[in-house]
């Protein structure tokens, strides 16, 4: 049903304008515009009406989808625009929404979380109505605080027009391994108190199918990236952090984009040497939203997530609380008039025992103010001058909204609240600390403490492992009684099943209103405990308020054991026949027989059996593989070109050097083909050019060589008639006969069948007495 101040609205807004715009032209129009006027107006009335009694007229149908959504800001730091939108995926119909708000867009909503939503719908979107947040139901819990590695996969790309300006290594550089220390990595450290640290790889630069001209599309792109990534042998499921780098030059008129909150999350990156731009979009992924002022989205320089372009640096106090970094002794909330101390929000807990964020509710508005002190320490180094050795005062509702500097640092002088009567002055700073006097005049006393059970999570909510093996688990507790109450002590105690342990890192969560503390939770399941689904819980309570009190329940899948068994090995085919030095190729297939309850392992595969003299090589002789999995090798076998007809046999094996079981060969045959003689009658051509040296010692023969259609074996020599030499060469030289001798040579030539070609050229000559100089004749005999 409308409520009556919608119906007023749209009355004032669309109906009294037309009257106004009636009465001011009466006396300049005729009766019959007048009368007309009127009928448009009464028509502009009924309409208004009907859009007041049923919204779907301004909007179209009231549905209700329940799906995951995803939180996406769009920031373009130069021209200091933003735009932050909401899409809803509806699996069940396979639907696509955005989330149109007619109020302010509600700042807890962050990617990943189940809800369930009812509004109007408009083609692809969904209208909710201001002040519309009992139109949104969330049916998964709260994300749980960040901590630990953060694993980032870097894809770089270019579009077919435009190529990325920075390299690889420079980006890889900026995000973990600068050596100065000022990465990205290095930063989310230092504000993290360790809490959390990057590690990745820099891959591409990938080459986009798409032009800077085109439409901007980081979904496709984005998905077209994934899939080059896997196609480069990437594992995407090994990281949680994906962010897309790309030419500045495009249609999308950002800088940077993030999804808020979500994990496995995405960010997209346009100016790929600015630093400032990595920083804003990662912190927008860990669930972080805008540092702003009361007149600029980015305006908050003292944060990462304010301007992109000043530099790295620290976050602010509010964006400390939120990400629970810091323990909560070091937040205190301000309730009385007196003098406080801050020390530096730089430092670590261990190096002062004052409180580093001082909170004072600010009723009017269910804000807190929020109060620190800034050194220049590590990246605060990066602020200005203006910026450190001062008080700095923030805005937060402490529900994971915008966080507001909402004045310049103040040195020496007051920030007034008149309306909640509260007056804050800056008395003088050392390095150590800052002295800072707070009086409430007690003109509007906060609201009275309203307790309520707070929100509470684990995650992941199911995991499989073997009996026996211990599972980690993170427990969120979230304070969420109003900003007047004091600070709770929230127990938690565990509850597994019968013969399991559970075991919890701390027993107690001290927590502020709006504050969130984790808890890591180990659980062990009996050594015998039979493969089923089992759950383990936490039970929240405080000693000093019943209300504090819940419990969350995640399962514990007792998977099947790891069971080793030999794998599967064959060749294929398993036998083949070639000539004699014919290379015959196999596939050797290998397959882990293990249960999938078994981590993947590492197989060795060798040839063990090879006949002498023949060769053989394997593309591949290391094989990583899963439970189930199938992998293949290349076997090229290469017989020897003496080898005789006949069947011989080659064995390959594989084995593990982590587990014995994993043991197997087989053996492929080579059948080489039986060499048939070709028939062979006829001889080679008859040897030309043949001639003679002679003197006193020795004649030396040479001749042409001899053709043959399968191939010459020899020459046969003759002298007078007589063979005195069978050669292969063309050559011969004969030292026998006597001195002052003529005799008459020739030669034959003949083939491996036997066949032998006509006599060649005869040549007449002998040795010469020494001294006499006689030369051999033309082969027509002695003058």
């Amino acid at each position: 049903m409308v409520s009556e101040p919608f119906f007023y609205n749209i009355i004032d807004q669309l109906f009294m304008p037309k009257i106004f715009k009636l009465e001011k032209s009466m006396k300049k129009i005729s009766q019959y515009s007048i009368y007309t006027l009127f009928i448009i107006a009464n028509l502009s009335f009924n309409l208004t009406i009907q859009a007041a009694a049923k919204p779907e007229i301004l909007y179209g149908p009231l549905i209700e989808v329940s799906g995951k959504l995803t939180v996406i800001y769009f920031d373009d730091f130069e021209n200091q625009r933003s735009e932050k939108r909401y899409m809803l995926e509806d699996k069940h119909n396979n639907g696509h929404f955005e989330l149109k708000f007619a109020g302010e867009q509600p700042a807890n909503l962050h990617s990943g979380r189940k809800i369930k939503v009812r509004g109007n719908q408009h083609n692809e979107e969904i209208y909710l109505a201001a002040g519309g947040d009992e139109n949104i139901e969330v049916l998964s819990a709260a994300s749980a605080v960040v901590t630990g590695e953060q694993k980032t996969l870097v894809m770089v790309a270019n579009f077919e027009d435009k190529d990325i300006s920075c390299s690889n290594q420079d980006i890889e550089d900026l995000m973990f391994t600068d050596s100065a220390g000022n990465s990205i990595d290095a930063l989310f450290r230092e504000t993290s108190h360790g809490k959390i640290w990057l590690s990745g790889q820099v891959a591409g630069p990938y080459n986009l199918s798409s032009n800077s001209t085109d439409s901007c599309n980081v979904s496709a792109w984005a998905s077209e990236m994934d899939q080059l990534a896997v196609d480069d042998g990437i594992n995407l499921n090994n990281y949680n952090r994906r962010i897309y780098v790309l030419p500045s030059e495009n249609n999308c008129g950002n800088t940077g984009l993030a999804s808020v909150g979500d994990n496995p999350s995405k960010a997209w990156i346009f100016r790929c040497d600015q630093e400032g731009v990595y920083a804003h979009e990662f912190g927008h992924n860990l669930g972080m939203n805008h540092a702003s002022t009361l007149a600029n989205e980015y305006g908050d320089t003292t944060d990462p997530l304010g301007s992109a372009l000043s530099g790295l640096r620290q976050l602010n106090a509010p964006h400390q609380e939120q990400m629970g970094w810091r323990s909560s002794d070091k937040f205190t909330t301000i309730t009385q008039s007196g003098t406080f101390y801050i020390a530096p929000l730089e430092l670590t807990a261990a190096e002062t025992d004052l409180a580093q964020v001082l909170k004072i509710a600010k009723p009017d508005s269910n804000d807190y103010y929020y109060l620190s002190y800034r050194q220049p320490i590590g990246f605060d180094a990066n602020l200005s001058a203006t910026l450190t050795q001062r008080l700095h005062i923030h805005l937060y509702k402490g529900n994971g909204g915008k966080t507001t500097l909402i004045s310049a640092p103040l040195v020496n002088t007051d920030f007034v609240d008149n309306v909640n009567g509260i007056t804050l002055t800056h008395v003088s700073s050392v390095p150590d600390y800052l002295t800072v006097e707070i009086e409430f005049d007690g003109s509007n006393s906060p609201p009275a403490c309203v307790p309520a059970p707070p929100l509470v999570s684990l995650s992941p909510t199911n995991q499989s492992t073997s009996a026996g093996d211990t599972l980690i688990y993170t427990v969120s507790v979230s304070n969420i009684d109003n900003s007047s109450c004091a600070n709770s002590t929230f127990n938690l105690s565990d509850n597994v099943p019968t013969g399991w342990t559970g075991t919890l890192s701390t027993m107690n969560l001290n927590l502020s209103p709006g504050q969130t503390g984790t808890a890591t939770f180990l659980v062990t399941s009996a050594s015998n405990a039979p493969s089923d689904l089992y759950n383990a819980s936490i039970n929240i309570s405080d000693l000093g308020e019943d209300l504090h009190t819940s419990s969350v329940s995640a399962s514990y899948t007792v998977a099947q054991s790891c069971i080793a068994n030999a794998p599967s090995l064959s060749l294929s085919p398993s036998n083949q026949n070639g000539d004699p030095g014919t290379t015959l190729s196999y596939t050797a297939n290998l397959v882990n027989n293990d249960t999938p309850a078994c981590s993947a392992s590492t197989f060795r595969m060798a040839i063990t059996t090879l006949p002498g003299s023949w060769s053989a090589n394997l593309s591949s002789t290391t094989l990583s593989l899963s439970p189930g999995a199938t992998a293949s090798s290349t076997l090229l076998v290469s017989s020897s070109a003496s080898a005789t007809a006949g069947s011989y046999s080659v064995q390959i094996a594989v084995s593990d050097n982590n587990e014995t079981l994993h043991s197997k060969n087989t053996v492929a045959t080579y059948l080489v083909n039986e060499i048939v003689p070709i028939e062979d009658s006829e001889a080679p051509t008859t040897p030309t050019g043949l001639a003679a040296i002679a003197n006193f010692k020795q004649v030396s023969l040479t001749w042409n060589a001899s053709n043959d259609n399968v191939g010459v074996t020899g020459y046969q020599v003759y002298r007078d008639g007589i063979k005195i030499a069978d050669i292969v060469d063309t050559s011969y030289v004969d030292a026998g006969g006597a001195d002052g001798v003529n005799y008459n040579y020739a030669v034959t030539a003949y083939d491996a069948t036997g066949n032998i070609s006509f006599q060649s050229n005869s040549v007449i000559t002998g040795k010469t007495i020494k001294g006499k100089g006689k030369g051999g004749s033309n082969g027509k005999g002695k003058k």
